[in-house]
């Protein structure tokens, strides 16, 4: 039994919008799930239909062995972060934290008029929470300060702060470092996933940022136009993509792709149409000869754009009809614009494609 669990969940919009098509995904206890892919490609959808902000129009969808497909949000026991922290302005920080345990007390109070609550809401669990988790996150000195006097990577581990102390079944994250600075944002990844990896519950993460999907996730579930594409660990996913859109997608430079009649000199695979392959795979030398792989060819430097720990040298190769390509070279490399060179790429970096842009799998998978 999954943690979580779509069975071929479709979500259509009054205007016909099929915002999620027939998804089946499950996710392990323990395990972080990131779903990625272009905006409008259903993953922000998907979080809410687990939510319970949205209902689904066909399908089911399953916490543990409960099926919630049509039960309340407030009844299913998960915990939501978003972009924006959400925090209550006027409440501290340990008012932010407890807001949520004192709500759900209120409720089990009215629901059950004998008296019972939830022991979890209990106000000695609820001191004992805000004391853990503030510890854990590291906000303690912050309890008594108001939002607006915290930084942003302070109102963010409050916002996750109060998602934990409700010991929910599973957490829902929708873009919540996208806000930040690049190097908060880094440091937040790391604390997230130590976090993560403690708790030991499901975690659906969604990110348009794959450095971050490829750092916090266990598995990446990449998709587009409402459908899963593919499933799989992060290099998985990235050395061995399904197609040519999921190989464009995930990577930080768009895989360089070539019709396979430019490459008369070895055999395509049965089917295939065109080859692919990343930046990181291409050497480049300014030697005009002695260049060997089972492409190679001439070309000139077109920009070279630095990036601090490397640099992407684009380049006009024409020996390949003009063909516009891009290298990943060392941050010291000392090419410039106009520049002549030669670069090369290994028979077995090839990526085929049929015509319908599904890589072929080589023998060896």
């Amino acid at each position: 039994m999954k943690a979580i669990e779509f069975d071929s969940v479709t979500k259509t919009f009054p205007d016909g919008t099929v915002a999620v098509d027939k998804l089946s995904l499950g996710v392990e206890n323990g395990e972080t799930m990131a779903l990625i892919g272009p905006s409008g490609c259903g993953k922000t959808t998907t979080l809410r239909l687990l939510a319970g902000l949205e209902d689904p129009t066909a399908g089911s969808i399953w916490l543990g062995e409960s099926d919630v497909t049509r039960v309340a949000p407030a009844n299913r026991n998960v915990a939501m972060m978003f972009q924006s922290d959400a925090l209550y302005s006027h409440m501290s920080v340990r008012g932010n934290l407890s807001f949520g345990l004192k709500n759900r007390r209120r409720f089990w109070s009215r629901a059950f008029r004998s008296g019972s609550v939830d022991a979890n809401s209990s106000p000695e669990r609820i001191v004992e929470g805000i004391g853990s988790v503030a510890k854990r996150l590291g906000i303690e000195p912050l309890l008594d300060r108001k939002p607006h006097q915290l930084s942003g990577g302070e109102r963010q581990r409050v916002a996750l702060g109060r998602a934990m102390i409700r010991d929910p079944a599973a957490f829902l994250l929708d873009e919540p470092l996208s806000r930040l600075d690049a190097r908060l944002a880094g440091e937040l990844r790391i604390e997230l996933r130590q976090v993560f990896r403690d708790l030991g519950k499901p975690v659906l993460y969604v990110t348009h940022d794959q450095r971050e999907a490829m750092a916090l996730a266990d598995r990446l579930a990449v998709m587009d136009r409402g459908k899963v594409l593919q499933v799989g660990e992060p290099l998985e996913v990235y050395q061995r993509p399904v197609n040519l859109f999921v190989a464009n997608f995930v990577g930080s430079v768009p895989v360089n792709v070539l019709p396979k009649a430019l490459l008369a000199s070895m055999l395509a695979p049965a089917g295939a149409e065109i080859f692919g392959f990343r930046a990181e795979h291409v050497g480049v030398s300014g030697k005009q000869e002695g260049a060997g792989g089972a492409l190679s060819f001439r070309a000139r430097v077109r920009e070279v754009e630095r990036l601090g720990d490397h640099a992407l040298v684009y380049m006009d190769a024409d020996e390949l009809e003009g063909a516009r390509l891009v290298a990943r070279c060392d941050a010291e490399t000392e090419f410039r614009p106009g520049d002549p060179i030669k670069a090369s790429v290994d028979e077995e970096r090839l990526m085929w494609f049929d015509a319908s842009q599904q890589r072929i799998k080589s023998v060896a998978e």
